[in-house]
Formats: structure tokens, sequence, C-alpha cells
């Protein structure tokens, strides 16, 4: 029996059961940590607290955790928000005081902004291993959240084909924008019945014209919308096409992330 309209939940997993532990967090039962496999101990928020703005969202996404993989980001995670924060500082408002290190400062502050201050001297955006890890970490976790593609499934191992990102400022208005485009569905793949990421998904009806008969004919589109986590703050999509899984981010409104990774073929794995 469907649950009523004004009983559904959106961000439910309405999956096989089979799937639950390893999509879903509950203190009652066995969960699986979405980014090692073992049993998880604790809850992760997808994505990290550390990227949003207070007051937090309250419907936040969360997904079982291992304490280890847990608490494992999170030195990695302070870095890149402060990497994130003084490169827009200093190449679109051309503020160099971000860059002023206090002794006092975490370490990981100290790092990203003596990172930052060469991209500042040799105006060059090398790719940075931490922001990649981070990246990753992420794209891992919208994944397992939207997609229902467990980390450790036969179907795919967390391992990406590449990891790439730009900022804001590197970037015209027009190649920016077209980065967030919505994603038009109707030749790719959909996700488990039951996944998150149909929220998501619209039916348009496009008018078309019949060449031969000049009637009106219409063509279903199927469009995949952006998540919006925080308004301005942190949003993301993720969607399955042809052999490939695609995590894409924007984070703090200025570092756009793209992760794609490889799924495995069935057929190939049975044989």
């Amino acid at each position: 029996m469907l649950p009523k309209e004004e009983d559904f939940n959106f961000n439910k997993f309405w999956g096989s059961d089979l799937l639950k532990p390893f999509v879903e967090y509950s203190r009652k039962g066995v969960y699986y940590c979405i980014y090692c496999g073992a049993q998880a101990d604790t809850r992760e928020h997808v994505p990290s607290k550390t990227f949003l703005n207070k007051p937090l969202p309250s419907d936040l996404p969360v997904l079982p955790a291992c304490q280890r993989c847990n608490n494992g980001f999170s030195s990695d995670e302070l870095y890149v928000k402060t990497y994130i924060m003084c490169l827009k500082e200093v190449l679109e408002n051309r503020n160099y005081s971000c860059l002023q290190i206090e002794p006092t400062e975490r370490k990981e502050i100290r790092e990203a902004k003596s990172t930052v201050k060469e991209v500042a001297d040799t105006r060059i955006l090398t790719y940075d291993k931490r922001v990649g890890r981070v990246l990753l970490k992420l794209a891992i976790g919208h994944a397992v959240y939207e997609l229902s593609e467990s980390y450790h499934s036969i179907k795919w191992n967390g391992t990406p084909i590449y990891i790439k990102y730009t900022v804001k400022s590197t970037d015209s208005e027009k190649e920016w924008n077209n980065l967030e485009y919505a994603e038009t569905m109707n030749a790719k793949i959909l996700p488990e019945i039951g996944s998150r990421v149909f929220r998501n998904l619209l039916v348009l009806q496009t008018p078309l014209i019949s060449d031969e008969k000049d009637e009106y004919a219409n063509l279903n589109l199927v469009i995949m919308n952006w998540t919006d986590i925080q308004d301005g703050v942190y949003r993301y999509i993720a969607y399955l096409d042809d052999d490939k899984l695609v995590v894409k981010m924007v984070i703090l409104d200025y570092l756009y992330g793209e992760v794609v990774f490889q799924k495995h073929n069935l057929e190939n794995i049975a044989t």
C-alpha cells in the first residue's frame, strides 16, 4: 500500500530492504559504512556540515559510516573550506588580507592559506590532492544517498575515472552557468526503484511538428534537477550515464567539482 501524499518523505529510501543497510542510517539494526564497507557505528552528514552555514538545514542527508572514516576527513575538509574561501577573496574580490597567517590558527588553515598564496603569486590553479580527496568523499556519499549505489557493491568500487574542479573566477559567467544545467535523462539509465533521486526527476511534454503530416506530437522529456542543500552555498547532482556514474557539486557557490566513476559490466564479472 502506497503512503498518502501528505505522509510521503522524499528523503526516505523506498526501495528494496536488502539495500537499506547500505544506503540509510538507523540506530537500530546493522548498517555498513558507505566508504569502507565495515559495520557502521555512527552517522555521516553528506555534505559535511563544514561546508554549510548556520542555521543548518533540518533535513541534512544522513548515511551510515564507521567512526574511523567519519573522523578521517575532518582535517582535509577544514583545509578545503579555507582554500575555497581564500581563493574567492583573492581571485574574485582582490582581497589579500585573508592570506595573513596567525600563529594560533590550526595547521590546516595555515597550509590552505599558503597554497592559495602560491596561486595568487603564479596565477596558476594546479590540482590539489586534498581537494580531490574531499570531492571523492562527497561524491561517494551523494552517489549512495541519491542513486542507492553502494560503494562496496560488485557494480562499482568507488574508484573514479577522474576528479576535476574549477572555480568561478577562472570561467566566464556563461561557462560557469553551463556547468550547472539540469541533465536530460531520456538516453540515460535510471537507478534502483525507490531511490531518493526520483524526487528530482521532472517529465516535460514538448510539442513537436511532424514533417510528413505537419501535425503536432508530444515528446516526453525527462529532466533531472540539482539538489539544493543550502541556497547559494551547496548544491549537487548525481546520475547514471551508460556505464558511468557522475556526481557534480558546487561548494560555497565558488568551486565546481566533478567526479566520474566507471561502473563494472556484471556479465564480465560473472565470467
